[in-house]
């Protein structure tokens, strides 16, 4: 399992990451567990109405091309980019 991690960990790297950034976007690779790779989409990945689309058609079909045995699961929760970005627009109001 630590060759698939590696390899994965590569693929976003690599081929993914470059795409999302060109969007203003990103994401946390959080691991592997059972074949599910786990992810978290970053900043404006994360609150794109696309992004079903983006998980379907880029990340997943990245990975799958050496890994087809592999799925995407999006962890949706508040990540601390976002939690920072908010105290910073709430400390901005205050002063």
């Amino acid at each position: 399992m630590e060759k698939v991690t590696k390899d994965v960990q590569s693929i976003i790297d690599e081929q993914i990451r470059p795409q999302l950034k060109t969007h203003g976007g990103d994401l946390e690779f959080l691991g592997i567990q059972d074949n599910v790779v786990s992810i978290r989409l970053l900043g404006a990945c994360s609150t794109c109405p696309s992004n079903q689309d983006t998980v379907s058609h880029v990340i997943e079909d990245a990975i799958q091309q050496e890994h087809p045995e592999l799925s995407v699961q999006v962890e949706f929760s508040v990540s601390d980019e976002l939690i920072e970005q908010a105290l910073k627009i709430l400390r901005k109001a205050k002063s």
